[in-house]
């Protein structure tokens, strides 16, 4: 392994020591719409016995919408690294002539890490990390093909896998925490986020 977990995670803080609120903004915003929408979902499936019609529309927003706002996040933390801190950068993509290939491939990527769940959990969470710079990878090159930004990302987290996966695990300490003042987990969020960033760019080299 080329890099460690307190190198990378050392550079995510030095980002949010500087951007942390514009970090924590976007996280926000983006938490509100994904999460809001499913809440509003279900207060309306247990009231009016909708399950279907609901869920189909909760399955829309998230194809057309949440699964965009993630590739715009990405493009935060990328165009953040110039120096470019801008929140509006996670609606970027709601008007790019790329839109609709960012929407197919997110889609693709998402339904393939839920039928590879369906084998056993394993399968599906080994999946997860090897699709994991999908994002980051959409928001440099919306213009990629399917095939290239798989192989790309298969290839960024090859033999890293493991590795990601104690990464993210050093942060549960951290959202027990956010746990036990009820919404401290959001507070969290933005640093996680700034470390999986800081992860793709040491990874891209």
């Amino acid at each position: 392994m080329s890099w460690t977990r307190k190198e990378i995670k050392e550079r995510a803080k030095e980002f949010l020591r500087e951007y942390y609120w514009e970090a924590f903004f976007t996280a926000l915003i983006i938490g509100l719409i994904a999460g809001g929408f499913n809440f509003k979902v279900n207060l309306d499936r247990n009231r009016y016995d909708m399950f279907s019609n609901f869920s189909l529309l909760f399955l829309l927003v998230s194809i057309f919408i949440v699964n965009v706002l993630q590739v715009g996040l990405a493009k935060f933390f990328i165009e953040g690294e110039k120096g470019n801190v801008n929140i509006s950068n996670i609606f970027f993509f709601f008007k790019s002539e790329n839109y609709f290939n960012i929407v197919k491939i997110m889609f693709l990527m998402n339904l393939y890490i839920f039928l590879w769940s369906l084998l056993l959990i394993i399968p599906g969470i080994i999946k997860s990390y090897e699709y994991a710079f999908i994002p980051y990878l959409l928001a440099e090159n919306p213009d990629m093909d399917i095939k290239e930004v798989f192989k790309k990302s298969k290839e960024m987290t090859n033999n890293q896998k493991g590795n990601m996966f104690v990464l993210d695990l050093s942060f549960i300490g951290w959202y027990f925490l956010g746990a036990l003042i009820i919404i401290g987990a959001v507070f969290v969020a933005p640093y996680h986020e700034a470390t999986r960033a800081q992860l793709y760019f040491e990874l891209k080299e």
